[in-house]
């Protein structure tokens, strides 16, 4: 019972560690050891060693081989008792009653490990249809099975830089370790980790996604089309042209993010032509970036719904928030309960040809 109480431990903590042959691995040596403590507990014949082993009666020769003190149920004081034949029946009657009981402890605790394996196994998918993940969870939840049924953990190898999530239905990708590109990206790649689609989320859970100094990703974390980030700092992104620590395109959403040490922009919110697309940062600081903290820009012929709360842009290297919306193209802004301060440039700037229809709330 410990054993598997462990195991759900291990479950719930590190989901991805907690697989049928890890959680054997727990269970079964303990089983071991108990096993081995119930049949020395319960065999009178069978001296302990100090170990407590099997090998006792191996190592007892030479030893008193006279049973332990009697329970109060049997009479040692007694004439048939003190006799050779008298020790001979009792030992008898105990080593068929230490075997019942050996079996039925060996039966119980077998049915413990079947029964908590097959509550702590997990469904994987076939392999062209995994996943790459680093100490990390990928939960894919199409709604497909039986109601309240949880989906299939994914746990097979390391996420690298460059991974994607797509929004094929509801998959989630939480992090359980930092994630540090060593590697310069591929021809075509910009993002170090993108999420795209409805229904599509990365959970860092406060665990750092960074490059190293000499690095040449130009994003961090992609979010595109209504997908989602929560709990992520960002570091040391932002490298050429438009770079950033985050990049957000026609819509999505960041919650409680750290962009920060960028080389240029901390956030970029682009939207594409003639798009109609709805973007919520919130609870997220933004501090010590190269330029910009937050770059707000709308294409042409595109329609944008921007929600800013809880936001923080601090010791910025350039322009705390920018709203740039290009001809033809319109934006509804609502900023709430945020602050942008001591940056190196303006606090609040719009320099647009487009439409923007502005609302601020306790704004600073």
């Amino acid at each position: 019972l410990y054993s598997l109480l462990f195991a759900k431990q291990i479950k719930d903590k590190r989901p991805c560690q907690a697989t049928r042959e890890n959680i054997e691995d727990i269970a079964l040596p303990n089983i071991k050891m108990t096993l081995l403590k119930l049949f020395n507990a319960s065999n009178a014949n069978s001296p302990k060693d100090d170990a407590g082993g099997f090998n006792a009666q191996l190592e007892s020769k030479g030893r008193d081989q006279s049973p332990s003190p009697p329970k109060d149920d049997v009479d040692f004081d007694s004439t048939e008792a003190a006799t050779p034949e008298g020790k001979s029946s009792v030992s008898f009657l105990r080593s068929k009653v230490s075997l019942a009981c050996l079996g039925l402890g060996i039966l119980v605790l077998a049915l413990l490990v079947v029964g908590g394996v097959g509550i702590f196994q997990y469904n994987t998918a076939p392999a062209a249809g995994r996943i790459q993940q680093q100490d990390t969870l990928f939960v894919p939840d199409n709604h497909g099975g039986k109601a309240g049924k949880e989906p299939s953990l994914l746990c097979d190898s390391p996420v690298k830089c460059g991974h994607t999530i797509p929004g094929t239905g509801k998959k989630k990708l939480s992090f359980f370790q930092d994630l540090v590109c060593t590697e310069p990206p591929q021809t075509g790649e910009e993002c170090a980790i993108t999420v795209s689609g409805e229904g599509a989320e990365l959970d860092c859970n406060h665990f750092m996604i960074s490059q190293e100094t000499s690095g040449s990703w130009k994003y961090g974390i992609c979010v595109s089309n209504g997908a989602k980030a929560m709990n992520c700092p960002v570091q040391r992104f932002g490298v050429g042209y438009k770079g950033a620590g985050i990049r957000i395109e026609d819509g999505g959403e960041i919650e409680d993010c750290e962009v920060m040490f960028n080389i240029y922009r901390g956030i970029l919110v682009e939207g594409s032509p003639d798009s109609t697309s709805t973007t919520k940062i919130s609870d997220t600081f933004i501090h010590d970036n190269g330029s910009t903290g937050i770059t707000f820009e709308g294409e042409t012929g595109s329609e944008s719904s921007i929600q800013i709360e809880g936001v923080r842009t601090i010791n910025n290297g350039g322009t705390g928030m920018v709203f740039n919306v290009l001809a033809d193209a319109t934006m509804n802004l609502r900023v709430k309960d945020s602050e942008t301060s001591y940056n190196g440039a303006t606090g609040f700037y719009s320099p647009s040809s487009g439409s923007i229809d502005f609302e601020l709330e306790g704004f600073f």
